[in-house]
């Protein structure tokens, strides 16, 4: 888990904004990482737990259609980032405790489900789901 946190300290993270994930600008030792990237990752959320908020970050192999989707504990759908192309390597987006109705969430446990698809003529679609912690 360490090395994990060590890549964090070298991230620049992108934006969310309206509901759309834009792409991260990463830099590992001063170059850019597109080319290191083999194969989808979660590589999860830090901090975690986090206030007021938290990068999702993530590996992708080949430009690929991105969806994050976070759910409450029950189940309900909280907060989606949907469709959006993103090129390969590695991407980020905050969250930053809010639903989709731009009102800030209750301190507890929550999940997320993240799921890439291949727009490169590879018929690759990659699942994964992750834990976050919201403490106020």
């Amino acid at each position: 888990m360490q090395e994990a946190v060590n890549i964090y300290t070298n991230v620049s993270l992108g934006e969310v904004v309206d509901n759309s994930i834009y792409k991260s600008s990463f830099e590992l030792n001063g170059k850019q990482n597109s080319t290191t990237v083999q194969e989808y990752a979660l590589i999860g959320n830090y901090p975690n737990p986090f206030n007021p908020s938290t990068a999702i970050t993530y590996n992708l192999p080949r430009t690929s259609e991105v969806t994050i989707t976070i759910f409450d504990i029950l189940g309900s759908k909280i907060r989606s980032f949907s469709n959006s192309t993103q090129e390969a390597g590695m991407q980020s987006i905050v969250w930053n405790g809010k639903n989709n109705n731009n009102s800030q969430v209750a301190s507890g446990l929550y999940l997320y489900h993240f799921k890439a698809v291949s727009l490169e003529g590879k018929n690759e679609i990659f699942e994964s789901t992750g834990k976050l912690l919201l403490l106020k």
